[in-house]
């Protein structure tokens, strides 16, 4: 599913993307930060700054010194 995810997002294909990375989250609740730091940035991307913020302070929770969701987050604040 992870590669199904980054092989829509690379063909711009960002819905297809994010559900593949929903679904990955749905089989494994406990699913690695970098999976919600995916979602998060999908959900930047399709302009849902609500749901990308909560992904990516679930990315921070998972992982304090996750830089690439500090930046994220910092950009979705912009």
């Amino acid at each position: 599913m992870l590669a199904l995810a980054i092989i829509a997002y690379n063909e711009g294909n960002i819905p297809a993307a994010l559900h593949n990375l929903k679904m990955m989250v749905d089989l494994n609740p406990r699913s690695p930060p970098e999976v919600w730091l995916g979602i998060g940035i999908c959900y930047f991307k399709l302009n849902n700054l609500v749901k990308a913020k909560f992904a990516l302070q679930h990315v921070l929770e998972l992982d304090p010194d996750n830089s690439m969701a500090m930046t994220a987050l910092g950009i979705t604040e912009l």
